[in-house]
């Protein structure tokens, strides 16, 4: 059931590296690239190696015995996959404009930063959850056992494991932070409504609204292949756009 999936994500993999490398050395031979855009190319080249490397090492993880591979893996390889997107389109948007970044706004800036770093969490406990397919226990929404605050969230010792071993602080903790990222993101919008980018962090407190939805979605109909798509094709677009108000702050 899962080799289509499996070959057209290998295949992808080694396209996306072509074409990440074979323009670059070409563009780079004809004097295309400014001198100071080189080093970022060559960056982004080796995360795509690193990211290929990374890839191998989970499947590899689930060749053994049962085909599920470590949550650990799968979750650096999506957190790898975010921030190589993040910095490519950071790269195109500098490229573009070609002039020198300063800080505009300090408050901003550090909202932002919470912003994703709060994002950067969200993604990190989704792909816990998706690793260990705890989305197909406890569906049920805005309470999980019949409690805000279920039981069983601290029961392995020491402490600090049941945040990276434990399937209902994943699922519990997912719901938390995108809880708290609508309410930033709207009290976001509210401090920035007289900026020249609010209509950028509207957009943003729009989509956070809207993943909320499909996530809770997602949840309660038991991870429908599709549904599970949009969830993260969104948070794909969501990342784009914090990096686009990262950029104009």
């Amino acid at each position: 059931n899962i080799f289509y999936w499996e070959y057209v994500h290998r295949m992808l993999g080694r396209i996306i590296g072509l074409i990440y490398i074979i323009p670059f050395f070409f563009f780079l031979k004809r004097g295309y690239i400014k001198k100071e855009y080189v080093k970022s190319f060559l960056t982004l080249i080796t995360l795509v190696i690193i990211q290929g490397i990374l890839g191998w090492y989970m499947v590899k993880s689930g060749l053994v015995d049962n085909p599920h591979v470590s949550h650990f893996r799968l979750a650096a390889h999506l957190l790898l996959a975010f921030f190589l997107l993040a910095y490519t389109f950071w790269i195109k948007i500098n490229f573009k404009n070609n002039k020198r970044l300063e800080i505009i706004e300090t408050e901003d800036n550090r909202n932002i930063n919470i912003l994703i770093f709060l994002f950067t969490l969200q993604v990190l406990f989704g792909a816990f959850i998706a690793g260990t397919k705890a989305g197909l226990l406890w569906n049920t929404f805005p309470l999980m056992d019949g409690k805000l605050i279920p039981d069983g969230l601290f029961v392995l010792k020491p402490i600090y494991e049941n945040f990276i071993n434990n399937m209902k602080m994943f699922q519990f903790v997912h719901r938390l932070i995108g809880t708290l990222l609508i309410f930033y993101a709207g009290w976001f919008f509210f401090k920035t409504a007289d900026k020249k980018y609010s209509i950028y962090t509207r957009f943003l407190f729009m989509l956070f609204l809207m993943q909320f939805y499909i996530g809770i979605m997602t949840l309660l109909l038991r991870v429908p292949f599709l549904v599970g798509i949009v969830h993260q094709g969104l948070a794909m677009i969501i990342l784009i756009l914090i990096v686009k108000i990262k950029y104009l702050i």
